[in-house]
C-alpha cells in the first residue's frame, strides 16, 4: 500500500516523486545500474572491499567482483578479468548494452564511471535482514 506518512506535498503530485523511501540515502531505483537486474546478488564475500558475490541470471555462473565485472560479464567486455556470458542471446545483449548506455548517458559517466556496487548490495542485504525500523 502507498500510505502517505502525513507528508503533504503542496505541488500537484508530480510523477517524479517516486515511491522510493525519501529517507534512505541509498541509490534510488533509477540510479541503480540497469545490469544489477540481471544478476542475483548473494552478498559480500569475507574480506570486505567493494566486491560482491553474483550469480548471472543468464548462465548461472557465480563470480565475485564489482559492477565493472558484472558489466564485463553481461556485455562481454574483454580484458576485465572475467569471461563474457556464454548463454546470453544477441538480442538480450543488445538490450543490455542499450540500457547501460542510456544509464551512463543519464549519469554523465563514462564507461569508467565507478559504481559502488557494494553499497547497493549492502542496502539490499540490510533491507532483507532487518525489516526497516521506522524512525519518526
Amino acid at each position: 500500500g502507498n500510505k502517505g506518512k502525513g507528508v503533504s506535498i503542496p505541488t500537484t503530485t508530480s510523477s517524479s516523486y517516486a515511491s522510493g523511501s525519501a529517507a534512505s540515502v541509498s541509490l534510488s531505483q533509477e540510479d541503480r545500474p540497469p545490469l544489477c537486474s540481471y544478476v542475483k546478488m548473494k552478498g559480500k564475500p569475507p574480506g570486505g572491499g567493494g566486491n560482491v558475490n553474483f550469480i548471472c541470471s543468464f548462465c548461472g555462473v557465480e563470480f565475485i567482483g564489482s559492477y565493472t565485472r558484472v558489466k564485463a560479464h553481461l556485455l562481454k567486455i574483454s580484458r576485465q578479468g572475467i569471461q563474457g556470458c556464454k548463454k546470453i542471446s544477441k538480442k538480450s545483449l543488445n538490450q543490455l548494452k542499450k540500457e547501460q548506455e542510456a544509464f551512463e548517458k543519464k549519469k554523465g559517466t563514462t564507461s569508467s564511471g565507478y559504481i559502488d556496487i557494494a553499497s547497493i548490495i549492502n542496502d539490499d542485504v540490510k533491507d532483507g535482514l532487518k525489516k526497516r525500523k521506522v524512525v519518526d
